[in-house]
């Protein structure tokens, strides 16, 4: 009788100890799908994240006004090409791209920008003409230090676009105003800087509201989700799409730092659709609607940009002009309850109208023969892709004024196709075989910029991130 006692507690010792050991084995086994399976989806989002993230049509430019003393031009005609550029008239110039005329000439706060050989900060310069304003006599910097040259930022003047036409303008975050990004955190996300691609609170908060509205007035996605979304996942809802959506928010903020985040957010997020032509980012909509970089935007303007965001065509500022500056002056009360705005500046706000510039024709190009000659040059020693996506900055020496004056002309190209081009090995020159035109290729400090001569056209490439 001892004895069946301790054989049936040797029994029952047994078989807890083999329990244990198979839930050991379990867990382990379960753990070992869960990490090979969060590996395999997360070299796909990285991957992918990184394909999608800059991808980015090339960008083609005119040739940059060069100013310099005893140059021959007006101040009139000056001013005509700022206003080509989207410069705006200001009594105050605390802005980027503006000017002011006075009895000495024209004072310009130029923009900042990035050419072919180095980049350019913003700054303020002033423009001393002679009586009759029809010669540039000297230029000076906010220090009244002299200047020998400078040059206008170049006119873009189109794109070379890939099949799915998707147009956006990079920004770095450093230079997008904070008034935007703690506005569009506000709004958007305002647990941003402490979850992990996932707010809880945020999703119960969500359904509370849609409970309590009978209806879905509010979603629980945080600004993380909405990028994975719009990058890599269909607007179908259900909840393996949603499941899957949080998982792949959860991987990007554990491969990618929040500014990383933010700035991919800022220069993808969807802002609507011409035709066949989507607009991405703050930048693009920043020009397309209001005709000026977001450093020049005022505090409604960029309140009706983050108002947008919840339905870009339905808040569509020229379609529905009344439902835009409802959710404007909504989003201004945001900010104001937010702490973002002082009482001034929120009813200042509020009282302005939309702003929005006349909607302009919208085509890929503003001189399309000359972007179409630009591209079927660059094919010769770019593929089709990087054509396409990365990001390629392309200046030309188009001057707009006086393609404008030839538009009406007839139209010859002094371009055409040549026989085999033979590439110097070696040598930082590729050159024709017969037309002997130089097509150097330089280097400077990390930059990379081609040169190119065919004929008349010239053209200096270089990438967009450098």
């Amino acid at each position: 009788m001892v004895f069946a006692k301790e054989h049936g507690l040797l029994r029952g010792h047994l078989k807890s100890k083999t329990l244990k050991y198979l839930s050991f084995f379990m867990a382990f086994a379960l753990f070992v799908l869960f990490v090979s399976t969060y590996q395999g989806l997360k070299s796909q989002v990285v991957e992918r994240f990184e394909g999608r993230r800059f991808v980015m049509p090339s960008q083609v430019y005119a040739r940059p006004l060069e100013l310099f003393p005893r140059l021959s031009i007006s101040r009139s005609l000056l001013v005509e090409d700022l206003k080509r550029l989207s410069y705006k008239k200001s009594s105050s110039l605390d802005k980027e791209g503006t000017y002011k005329k006075g009895p000495f000439g024209l004072d310009v706060h130029l923009r900042a920008f990035d050419f072919w050989d180095g980049p350019r900060e913003a700054m303020l310069v002033r423009l001393h003409f002679d009586a009759s304003f029809k010669t540039l006599l000297s230029i000076t910097d906010a220090t009244g230090e002299e200047k020998d040259l400078i040059r206008l930022d170049p006119l873009f003047i189109g794109g070379i676009y890939p099949k799915l036409i998707e147009d956006r303008h990079l920004v770095p975050l450093d230079r997008v105003p904070s008034l935007l990004i703690e506005g569009l955190l506000a709004v958007e996300d305002r647990g941003f800087r402490e979850h992990y691609g996932v707010s809880p609170s945020a999703i119960l908060r969500a359904f509370l509201a849609n409970i309590k509205a009978g209806s879905i007035v509010q979603g629980g996605s945080t600004l993380t989700q909405q990028l994975v979304k719009n990058l890599f996942l269909t607007k179908k809802q259900t909840l393996s799409r949603k499941a899957l959506e949080a998982a792949m928010a959860l991987i990007v903020e554990l491969s990618y730092s929040k500014e990383e985040i933010l700035e991919t957010y800022i220069n993808q997020v969807y802002f609507g659709q011409n035709g066949n032509r989507g607009f991405h980012g703050f930048s693009l909509a920043s020009q397309r609607f209001f005709g000026a970089s977001l450093e020049q935007l005022e505090v409604s303007q960029i309140a009706l940009l983050v108002g947008m965001l919840k339905g870009p065509n339905y808040y569509d500022p020229r379609r529905s002009p009344k439902r835009a500056l409802a959710r404007r002056d909504q989003v201004l009360g945001i900010f104001y309850a937010r702490g973002l705005l002082a009482k001034e500046s929120y009813q200042k706000a509020l009282s302005r109208p939309l702003l929005v510039k006349p909607k302009a024709r919208l085509s890929l190009a503003t001189y399309p023969d000359y972007v179409d000659l630009v591209k079927r040059q660059l094919a010769t020693f770019y593929s089709k892709s990087d054509l396409e996506q990365e990001g390629l900055r392309i200046f030309t020496h188009l001057e707009p004024r006086l393609q404008e004056a030839a538009n009406d002309s007839p139209r010859t190209s002094n371009c055409r196709p040549r026989n085999s081009i033979s590439t110097e090995e070696n040598t930082s020159s590729i050159k024709g075989v017969r037309t002997g035109y130089v097509k150097g290729i330089s280097q400077r400090r990390a930059r990379t910029m081609d040169r190119m001569v065919c004929g008349g056209l010239e053209l200096r490439v270089m990438p967009i991130h450098s």
